[in-house]
């Protein structure tokens, strides 16, 4: 929205949330008061839903440091902590598989 202005945000995260925060502490763009409002609004919005992606991100780190199974997937290269969870999850002690080519054939 903000590109149809004139206002570019370089790309990636930390540059988004470096404008959001910019905003939410008073920088006044050059434009539309109701543009302003609704930027403003829009940067309150993303800033909650990345404080909330932090917190969910956290909170599975401190998970996975509990579960010897993800520990243990950890150890493959390639795999972190979300993937390793997310098969635990999927497929919890994998018992019901007699070898790794038919988990990799249900996958």
């Amino acid at each position: 929205m903000v590109a149809e202005f004139g206002v570019y945000i370089a790309k990636g995260l930390a540059r988004v949330i470096g404008f959001a925060e910019d905003i939410l502490v008073g920088e006044v763009l050059d434009l539309p008061d109701i543009a302003n409002e609704v930027i403003h609004n829009l940067c309150e919005h993303l800033m909650a839903l990345h404080a909330r992606i932090r917190w969910y991100e956290n909170r599975l780190k401190q998970v996975a440091k509990e579960d010897a199974r993800v520990r243990l997937l950890r150890t493959i290269p390639g795999v972190g902590v979300v993937t390793a969870s997310a098969i635990i999850a999927s497929i919890g002690d994998g018992h019901q598989f007699s070898n790794g080519r038919e988990f990799a054939a249900s996958c």
